[in-house]
């Protein structure tokens, strides 16, 4: 793999400096004295031959790098074995959800959300909560609901 160019080391060198700040994309390019067109394909670049650096771009804002460990960045075009796609994911959740009536499934995605855990986990954890509480509730004598008792 060869080193990057003058112009790519500038450019590193400002998103380093800017210690994860926003970095407009045009100053970049001023920096690397390239045209702004041709800014993204030196970005791509850079983050090649930095694996240690979180490089993110956004639209209007600009560019910013972060410090990480080599280790804990994957390439995109590889995937741990066992990982499902994207959209197999989201079919999964979305059959499960269908299954709840539409309060319900709002409340279980918004549960999931706050939580950051997949729809399935939260479904458990709440139909197991559940399970436990009703429990409680007819097996102590608090049953304010009449709830009947599991045979």
């Amino acid at each position: 793999m060869s080193a990057l160019t003058e112009p790519q080391q500038r450019i590193l060198d400002q998103l380093v400096a800017a210690q994860g700040n926003w970095v407009p994309g045009r100053t970049l390019a001023k920096t690397g004295a390239i045209p702004f067109e041709w800014l993204s394909n030196h970005m791509k670049v850079i983050r090649t031959h930095r694996p240690d650096l979180l490089i993110y771009g956004q639209s209007g804002r600009g560019y910013r790098a972060e410090h990480t460990t080599a280790a804990a960045v994957t390439p995109v075009k590889e995937r741990p074995r066992g990982l499902e796609p994207t959209h197999v994911t989201f079919a999964k959740t979305r059959a499960v959800l269908d299954l709840l009536p539409a309060g319900a499934a709002s409340m279980v995605k918004e549960v999931a959300l706050e939580s950051g855990e997949p729809v399935q986990d939260v479904l458990h954890r709440l139909i197991s909560y559940g399970i436990e509480v009703h429990n409680d509730l007819v097996r102590h004598g608090e049953n304010p609901l009449a709830l009947r008792r599991v045979s």
